[in-house]
Parts: C-alpha cells; structure tokens; sequence
C-alpha cells in the first residue's frame, strides 16, 4: 500500500498481487482499478514527490502509472526490477551477472556492478 505525499490518494495492491489499484481519498471512489504491474506480481509500489506518478515493479518491469486518470504513463522492461521503498532508484538486471542502479527523476544511471560471485542468489535495495 501507498499514500500519495498530498495524502489525497491511496495505492494497493489485490487479487494475490497481480492487481494494483489507485483510489481518490477525499471521495472514497476509485481512479483505477485492475492495474496490471507487468510480468507477475507487484512487488513494491510508490508515488513521487509531486504525487501525479505512481509507479509499479514487479519482477519484470516497472511501469508508471497517471494517478489522475489511471493511464500507462511509460514501462521499463528488465530481467529483474527492484524498485526503493521511496520509489526515487530502481535496480535492472539482464540476464547476466551485471547489475545496474537508475535515478528515476532524471532516468540517469547512477552506478553498475558486476558480482564477483556468478551465483548471486538475492539482491535488495533500500
């Protein structure tokens, strides 16, 4: 669940987390509902700053999301996503060893990491 920094909107996810809804608090009625995160379950979820974006991760994309109409605003495709519990950064990987870290205010990369182990079992951001 998510609370839009204005506190006028609220975010859950249902239906064992493959759906994502965003609901108007100030009138108890739906914006959108039946979201669907892209590629399985919703893992996290989380407004910006200005509360206009919500965005999504589930294990293979983020997607943005228009919190007034319930829009796709735009999706990132990755062989893994983590978003931050803040929803500023997000985690990629593709297929290999290779790990990248993205600022989602200016989509720039912040930093790559190669594991030295081949058998990274478990990454997590904060």
């Amino acid at each position: 669940m998510a609370v839009s920094p204005d506190g006028t909107k609220l975010a859950s996810v249902y239906d064992r987390g493959m759906k994502v809804g965003i609901w108007d608090l100030n009138s108890g009625k739906p914006v959108a509902i039946g979201l669907d995160p892209g590629g399985g379950r919703c893992t996290r979820m989380a407004f910006d700053s200005a509360g206009k974006t919500l965005t999504t991760s589930s294990i293979a994309a983020l997607r943005f999301w228009n919190t007034d109409t319930g829009e796709q605003k735009d999706e990132r495709k990755a062989g893994k996503a983590l978003l931050s519990m803040d929803g500023r950064y997000w985690l990629r990987k593709f297929g290999t060893p290779k790990f990248s870290l993205w600022n989602l205010e200016d989509n720039e990369q912040i930093a790559e990491a190669i594991p030295k182990e081949k058998t990274t079992r478990k990454v997590s951001i904060a």
